[in-house]
């Protein structure tokens, strides 16, 4: 009887449900990352991202132009043309201004104008003056950790459960905007080139994913210019026609035909570039010129193995970093 009644208890107990662990899960339909007042509700990250850089690079304000800085700006007679000169910064060759005319110096010529017109820019308004150089690049490597920041959140939003210092959109752009691999970047004037094109990428990719979340056609054609101009930064934004599908694919519930669909303004964008990048400079990759100077292919001597040899090792220190 007793081993009855235990049994019939047992099996009369309610048995009381396990607590599920919280599951972070990817941007859902009809979950909007966009609502109005981010800036407001997340200003104190937002603001020490944008502070942190100011302070970590502002002493670069007193440098003056060296090594490329004369290539694109001191001594390219495009960029002291100021305004007049952009044409010829878009139509030409970027060491055509230097050089005096296209020699195809370093493999595959250059094409980057972008970077060029704001020099123009520059030179229009304050003409010699490398600490306004230097500060315009430090204020565009502090937007571009703002973008990364907003990025993040809608990536990887914080639902309140932990304090915002230690958030992955916030600790992932701390550690973009302190890193020191972006030294030379920041501190060189030239590299105003890989800053304008991982910014102006970046801004690709925002658009792109308002259009997935909100579904607005608007911003596929905003995506597209501000993509050609990645590209007219520096070609290797080019990378982002895989990086951004393959983003949307991880994190998003898009079917696959919608974002091939909706990558296509921005695969037209780099099509542009292209056709634009051949009219002026006459070849795409090969001009068919030997490279003999060192200082434009580092391997010019080295054997196939010494070459490979260094990439590698070089590659482990980028990781090490």
């Amino acid at each position: 009887m007793s081993a009855r009644k235990k049994t019939s208890s047992a099996k009369g107990k309610p048995k009381t449900p396990k607590a599920k662990k919280p599951v972070s899960k990817p941007i859902a339909k009809g979950v909007s990352p966009f609502g109005n007042g981010f800036w407001f509700k997340n200003w104190i990250p937002g603001a020490i991202i944008l502070i942190l850089p100011l302070l970590l690079y502002f002493q670069s304000t007193s440098f003056g132009y060296v090594l490329d800085d004369k290539i694109v700006l001191s001594e390219n007679n495009f960029v002291k043309a100021g305004t007049a000169g952009i044409s010829d910064i878009f139509g030409q060759e970027s060491f055509t201004g230097f050089l005096g005319e296209q020699q195809n110096l370093v493999a595959g010529a250059r094409y980057r104008p972008l970077s060029l017109a704001t020099f123009a820019l520059e030179w229009q308004w304050f003409e010699e003056a490398p600490g306004i150089s230097h500060f315009i690049n430090i204020l565009l490597y502090a937007l571009t950790g703002l973008l990364l920041f907003r990025l993040f959140f809608i990536i990887a939003p914080n639902k309140g459960a932990q304090p915002w210092y230690f958030t992955l959109p916030f600790l992932g752009a701390l550690i973009f905007v302190l890193h020191p691999i972006h030294t030379e970047v920041v501190a060189n004037i030239k590299g105003r080139d890989e800053i304008l094109a991982l910014l102006l990428s970046l801004g690709t990719l925002y658009f792109m994913l308002r259009y997935f979340v909100q579904n607005k056609i608007i911003y596929l054609p905003l995506a597209a210019i501000t993509f050609l101009l990645a590209i007219f930064a520096k070609e290797n934004s080019l990378t982002f026609l895989a990086v951004i599908p393959l983003l949307v694919m991880l994190f998003m519930r898009i079917p696959l035909q919608k974002i091939v669909l909706a990558c296509l303004p921005i695969l037209g964008a780099a099509i542009v570039y292209i056709l634009i990048r051949y009219s002026v400079i006459g070849f795409l990759l090969d001009s068919g010129t030997e490279v003999t100077s060192i200082m434009n292919d580092p391997f010019l001597e080295a054997t196939a193995g010494q070459k490979y040899a260094t990439i590698t090792y070089t590659f482990g220190w980028y990781l090490k970093l």
